[in-house]
């Protein structure tokens, strides 16, 4: 969704957009919007809102991932393989 896209890149910019701002400019998805940000506001988002180049932990922000690890870069995400210390499932290694 272009709109997403956007949100990503006003935040990267330094903004702070809202979901209600963008269901305002797109009564026809609100709904999606709306989902959209509880989703980009989730724990995963933790580890990967802004690229981690600047010497930044990845992890900041997300005390509960143990031993973040890189493992790759690309055009739009940092990928990190990390524990989760809140699941009382263990993390599997491969």
């Amino acid at each position: 969704m272009l709109i997403y896209h956007e949100v990503v890149l006003r935040e990267r910019r330094g903004d702070h957009p809202t979901a209600a701002e963008y269901e305002t400019r797109f009564p026809q998805w609100a709904s999606d919007i709306r989902q959209q940000f509880e989703i980009h506001a989730g724990p995963l988002n933790a580890i990967a809102p802004t690229d981690a180049r600047d010497g930044a932990h990845p992890a900041a922000g997300a005390a509960w991932l143990r031993n973040p690890e890189l493992l790759g870069r690309g055009g739009t995400a940092v990928v990190y393989k990390a524990g989760n210390s809140r699941s009382a499932v263990p993390s599997r290694s491969r």
